[in-house]
């Protein structure tokens, strides 16, 4: 993550280590559970259940992201992004 957004972003390493750890265990609980669907019910249910829960772990990470991320930013971060988003 910090390579990632750390140009655009300054937060101390603690946090950075939390969003990374965050991110990975989205990764290995959202593979770990299609492989589980994939291989214990129908092709039907596996495609529904990859399409809406694509959509929740996406949103819900992303929600924890910016709580996380929210308390540590600076009006200088806040203005980069914002002159970030302009160009």
């Amino acid at each position: 993550m910090e390579r990632t957004l750390g140009k655009q972003i300054t937060l101390p390493k603690y946090v950075w280590a939390r969003l990374n750890w965050l991110w990975i265990v989205n990764f290995l609980v959202v593979g770990g559970l299609n492989i589980y669907v994939a291989y214990n019910f129908s092709e039907a249910t596996w495609v529904s259940y990859k399409l809406y829960s694509a959509i929740g772990f996406t949103l819900t990470v992303a929600i924890l992201t910016a709580l996380i991320i929210a308390p540590h930013l600076s009006e200088e971060d806040i203005n980069t992004a914002k002159l970030d988003n302009n160009t």
